[in-house]
């Protein structure tokens, strides 16, 4: 029989699923509907200099984040050595922000990823665009400029995702800072 705590941690590991399992739905399904709503995907406001533009700025704010970040949970860490007089609330405020810190990472390699993958995306445009294949499927014609669009989206709206995650992992490290300055004072 698991412990209080092992059950408290597997709920919480279910709802980050769960919660995942969601964006992704959600996100595929606001990729269709823009990809079907939008008639002529080749001049569309999600083109190549948008993306590409928008990618370099989410990265560059994420990185000038990180490395604010990055400081803050060094003073953060040290504050909290120095200041919190019990082991176990010790331990659990560095665990705090070590998720944080991987939080933050993780957003950061995936934004990465994401540039890639656009970048790859407007390289198989760019030749597919020659062969410009058609499939006729029951609600209308699907072609390879509409697929890459859709993908285009999907990529975008988790970028866009991402941030929102590290701007959450930033709050989270600020909570703590308010914590430790708590118990600092107790």
């Amino acid at each position: 029989m698991p412990s209080k705590s092992e059950q408290k941690e597997m709920k919480t590991k279910n709802k980050q699923i769960i919660k995942k399992i969601f964006l992704i739905l959600i996100t595929i399904i606001v990729s269709l509907v823009l990809t079907y709503f939008i008639s002529d995907v080749k001049n569309n406001a999600v083109d190549r200099t948008f993306n590409t533009t928008n990618m370099l700025a989410f990265i560059g704010f994420t990185l000038a984040l990180f490395v604010f970040v990055n400081d803050k949970s060094a003073k953060l860490r040290e504050s909290v050595d120095n200041r919190t007089c019990k082991d176990v609330a010790r331990q659990r405020s560095f665990s705090k922000i070590e998720g944080c810190y991987k939080e933050i990472s993780d957003d950061l390699r995936f934004l990465f990823i994401s540039m890639v993958a656009i970048f790859v995306f407007e390289i198989l445009g760019d030749v597919l665009n020659c062969i410009n294949l058609e499939l006729d499927i029951w609600y209308g014609t699907v072609t390879t400029i509409s697929v890459l669009f859709f993908f285009k989206c999907i990529v975008t709206i988790l970028s866009l995702y991402a941030i929102y995650d590290v701007f959450v992992a930033t709050l989270k490290l600020g909570q703590i800072t308010i914590e430790t300055n708590k118990s600092k004072q107790s």
